[in-house]
């Protein structure tokens, strides 16, 4: 496997390492050590490297022993060429099940656990839910001084109450089993805001992508308040549409993503934003015409 990074000089492209070619295995989960194979490469499946075999990655990566990386886009024609070898099957399960990544009877159960988790979760957050994911990312970040990404379950628990997100001991310690496989005491946090609150798929977050690059006009990787005024046409948001809020109210309501000491905001920040958004909106095709409405897409 290789995976390569494609930069753009003046009027010309390279693809460069990004990770080097080898062989590798999950590092991480109910499948660590074993090695990844054609099904893994599947749209919103991660695949995780330790950053200290990968050479050539930038210094604020290796930061954290390993590197994920998101599967946004697959060619399902080659992968079902590598799959089935020309006997595609006709049913349409079989196909199905062998397309997909393989899942132990132990992932199963994790799966089903963290679905109870998110629906309670989902029910306690309803109409706070961006404003909440924004405030546990930043204050995370303030938590996180060594930039490596992982924070302690005491840490995060204290942080869970400040934010008055409630859950059981006893499913909170089952999901802490679930995610720290390797009993360090320490997790990864976007790996428990996954597991914890769940996310968008990839359809909706790949909008996202595309509303952030529209409004990141200079490339910067970072958006003002000045570029939002730009582009975001809050007369089509539905609330302002349905008579539920005023457009100020709205405007207002996206520009407190930059209260305190931000001046601008990262894709990050503007993710957590929209995925409280997707948690309030049940449809993929209402989540995506808000999208386009509002940003001009």
């Amino acid at each position: 496997m290789t995976i390569y990074e494609y930069r753009q000089f003046g009027t010309k492209s390279s693809a460069l390492p990004f990770i080097q070619r080898g062989s590798y295995s999950h590092v991480g989960g109910r499948r660590k050590g074993k090695p990844y194979v054609v099904q893994d490469m599947s749209v919103g499946r991660d695949l995780t490297f330790e950053t200290s075999q990968q050479p050539t990655l930038p210094p604020f990566l290796k930061k954290s022993p390993i590197v994920s990386i998101r599967i946004t886009d697959v060619d399902e024609s080659a992968k079902e060429e590598l799959v089935f070898q020309g006997n595609v099957p006709y049913n349409h399960e079989e196909y199905q099940r062998r397309m997909a990544p393989p899942v132990s009877k132990q992932e199963h159960e994790d799966m089903k656990l963290l679905s109870q988790i998110q629906g309670k979760i989902h029910n306690q957050l309803k109409k706070r839910a961006a404003k909440t994911l924004i405030g546990l990312g930043r204050h995370f970040s303030q938590l996180d001084r060594s930039g490596d990404g992982v924070l302690s379950r005491t840490e995060l628990k204290e942080a869970l109450s400040t934010y008055h997100i409630n859950i059981e001991q006893l499913l909170f310690d089952k999901l802490w089993d679930v995610l720290d496989q390797n009993g360090d005491g320490a997790i990864d946090y976007a790996e428990f805001r996954r597991a914890f609150v769940g996310e968008m798929n990839e359809y909706r977050k790949g909008y996202v992508r595309k509303v952030f690059h529209k409004v990141d006009s200079n490339k910067s990787g970072t958006i003002s308040k000045d570029e939002i005024k730009k582009f975001y046409c809050v007369q089509k948001h539905p609330k302002v549409v349905q008579g539920l809020a005023t457009p100020a109210e709205v405007l207002e309501e996206f520009l407190q993503l930059f209260e305190g000491r931000n001046k601008e905001i990262s894709f990050g920040e503007f993710d957590d934003y929209f995925e409280g958004t997707s948690i309030m909106t049940k449809h993929d095709d209402d989540f995506v015409n808000m999208l386009k409405s509002c940003w001009g897409l």
